[in-house]
């Protein structure tokens, strides 16, 4: 038998425990989705209602208001605890997703508005956007994520610093450029600045930084690896001659220069006579040997030949008489064997040298080696609209030079330079003019 536990409050019918509306008149007997929220039914006498009007269980109507304040209240507070994050999500840039092979969506460039340096080609700007990218000028109103600021200067190979480590036979050090060189399985040598070099004839791993000329920095850390009496390398030959022997009584002593990016060194060669020298523009494989030079002897032929230099003349310069004396090599590079590779012959070619002087606007003297060791001198023209100022010039400094040649000629032009005056003048974008800028 159903048991009825009420009456209906509209038309008295009675109502069963499970009855949600009246069968009579239709009226809902219990509130919206009270099979989740149920209220304990009170114990009805003898089972009659407790009042007329309706069910005992069902909560009164005030209580009902009260539940949906709460409600209404709890959805305001959690819609005003989610309002700034969803006002962020929809500021956000939208996300940009590449495919594989797709190719990658130009990259904005903010305008730092720095100058940069005065260098010949820097122009004082920023570099020039790379291929693909966007350039937005500055609008003065602050960006979320500014680009740095470049290098000084405007140097079109301008590149983030690579670190890397280098490993190698120590050939040659630099003092004017404060320098070594160093090679590796008969490769072109590589120009390394410090303040402390290691001697010749010592194999090192070092590790490196690139600088803004192309050469490198030494960082903390170089380890000695052993020692070599002999190396081999190759390079571009941009001088030959003669230079007095050891004593007066001595032959000459025939030399060429191996040049490469901040490094022109003087190899000697044998007295054999039967052997041939390279020329200028040659491209060369060099096998040679280390071998200290004897000091009372090399001191009185580095004076012997500065003396004849000096006295051929030398070049006006704001800082004294030049030429600069010979600087005697801690080892003499003496060859063993030479490779000309015929096919290859060189119009260009890196070379390293100290500055003797400007006589004019369109000349410039160097040093035939980066050291003199060779007391002998080359003399360069500018290149017509290389855009070279030689004013900046400051004689008796180390520079790093790209020069030119026509067939089968020595080389007569300077079409690029850059300061190599230690780590710091090696860095700095502000002095690199014509193809180096």
């Amino acid at each position: 038998m159903t048991e009825v536990i009420g009456a209906c409050r509209e038309c008295s019918a009675p109502l069963a425990a499970e009855q949600r509306y009246c069968v009579q008149c239709g009226l809902r007997t219990e509130p919206f989705g009270a099979p989740f929220l149920r209220f304990p039914e009170p114990q009805v006498a003898g089972g009659a209602a407790a009042a007329a009007g309706g069910p005992a269980w069902l909560p009164p109507p005030k209580s009902l208001s009260l539940y949906a304040a709460m409600a209404l209240a709890f959805g305001m507070v959690i819609g005003t605890a989610l309002e700034p994050g969803l006002a962020g999500i929809q500021a956000a840039a939208p996300q940009v997703i590449v495919m594989p092979g797709e190719e990658t969506p130009p990259e904005e460039v903010v305008d730092s508005g720095s100058g940069g340096g005065s260098g010949a080609g820097g122009g004082g700007g920023a570099p020039a956007a790379a291929s693909g990218s966007t350039f937005i000028p500055s609008s003065g109103s602050p960006s979320p994520s500014p680009a740095p600021p470049p290098p000084r200067g405007g140097n079109k190979h301008q590149q983030k610093p690579q670190r890397t480590t280098l490993t190698g036979t120590v050939v040659h050090v630099n003092p004017a450029a404060r320098s070594y060189a160093i090679t590796h399985d008969g490769a072109q040598l590589t120009a390394i600045h410090s303040g402390d070099p290691p001697e010749p004839g010592t194999t090192v791993e070092v590790p490196v930084r690139t600088l803004a000329n192309q050469t490198y920095r030494e960082l903390k850390g170089r380890k000695r690896t052993g020692s070599e009496d002999s190396a081999a390398f190759t390079g571009n030959v941009t001088f030959t001659g003669d230079i007095p022997g050891e004593s007066a009584s001595d032959p000459p002593v025939r030399v060429y220069t191996v040049s490469s990016r901040g490094v022109s060194v003087l190899v000697r060669m044998p007295a054999d006579e039967s052997l041939e020298p390279p020329s200028p523009g040659d491209s060369v494989s060099v096998e040679v040997d280390l071998i200290e030079p004897p000091k009372a002897a090399a001191a009185k032929s580095r004076e012997r030949r500065h003396a004849e230099a000096a006295a051929a003349g030398g070049c006006a310069s704001p800082n004294g008489p030049r030429p600069d004396p010979p600087v005697e090599p801690d080892v003499f590079l003496t060859q063993t064997k030479l490779t000309v590779a015929e096919e290859i012959s060189p119009k260009h070619a890196d070379l390293e040298a100290v500055i003797q002087g400007c006589p004019d606007g369109k000349t410039v003297v160097i040093s035939a080696d980066d050291i003199r060791e060779s007391s002998q001198d080359l003399t360069l023209t500018v290149s017509p609209d290389s855009g070279i100022d030689l004013s900046k010039l400051i004689a008796g400094q180390s520079i790093a030079v790209t020069a030119e040649r026509d067939d089968g000629q020595p080389f007569t032009r300077i079409s690029g330079l850059s300061s190599d005056q230690g780590a710091s003048g090696a860095n700095d974008f502000s002095t690199a003019q014509g193809d180096q800028a």
